[in-house]
């Protein structure tokens, strides 16, 4: 992976934080709930009902994973950080691919490492992530 291209991924302890949520909760959700990663899958184990962009392809989403998902499940839930804005970018391009299927319904989860002291440096770059969460839709 060059370094122009690492530097639009969040750091490897934001991903960390996603896939060790997804790998905790995949067992523990219904066969109609999946989960979508805005950032290439890094863990060796994939859980099963996991879609995450191609790491080979600039974060392209196959289009057959998706159909796949969305015939077979009902619920999409997208543990994401919205460090960089490549999760944001991934994120758009998701939305698109999966937009036709009406009865399809995704959430969209933040994940923030909460450091030892809130401060006021923190509770707003908090803001800035969580106001890209909530305009997500309307993107």
């Amino acid at each position: 992976m060059s370094s122009t291209r690492a530097g639009r991924l969040p750091p490897a302890s934001s991903r960390s934080i996603v896939e060790s949520y997804v790998t905790r909760m995949a067992s523990q959700l219904p066969e109609d709930f999946a989960f979508a990663t805005l950032v290439p899958w890094g863990s060796p184990h994939k859980p099963g009902r996991l879609v995450a962009p191609d790491a080979a392809h600039e974060g392209h989403w196959d289009a057959r994973e998706i159909a796949s998902l969305v015939s077979g499940c009902t619920h999409l839930l997208v543990p994401c950080t919205f460090e960089t804005q490549y999760e944001k970018r991934m994120l758009k391009n998701l939305l698109r691919q999966i937009e036709p299927n009406n009865n399809f319904r995704v959430a969209l989860l933040q994940l923030l490492e909460i450091p030892g002291n809130m401060n006021r440096e923190y509770v707003e770059m908090l803001m800035a992530r969580h106001d890209v969460l909530l305009w997500a839709p309307t993107w």
